[in-house]
């Protein structure tokens, strides 16, 4: 494959649960042990300094039950951000 966009193609082909899709990241969800459990897979197309691209993976494993919805959608999103590479603090303010 060549692009991201091809990657994300293949994807939806092959019928996996895509459960985030931007412009450069899209998450895929897999179920296991027997559903007890969720493994999420970030995959975020970046550039280096060079101007390269290159595919970034990230990965998070978490219980599905005895966590607090709002949690969850929570760490979906945090999952998300770092995934993008994360936040940058561009300016404080002194008190």
């Amino acid at each position: 494959m060549d692009n991201f966009e091809q990657i994300r193609s293949h994807l939806v082909a092959s019928g996996y649960k895509l459960t985030l899709q931007e412009a450069f990241v899209v998450c895929v969800e897999l179920s296991l042990a027997k559903g007890k459990r969720h493994q999420a897979i970030f995959l975020s197309e970046m550039q280096d300094d060079d101007g390269r691209d290159y595919l970034r993976v990230s990965t998070a494993i978490a219980p599905t039950t005895g966590i607090d919805a709002r949690r969850a959608q929570w760490q979906r999103d945090h999952d998300a951000v770092k995934a993008m590479g994360g936040l940058r603090i561009i300016a404080t303010e002194r008190h």
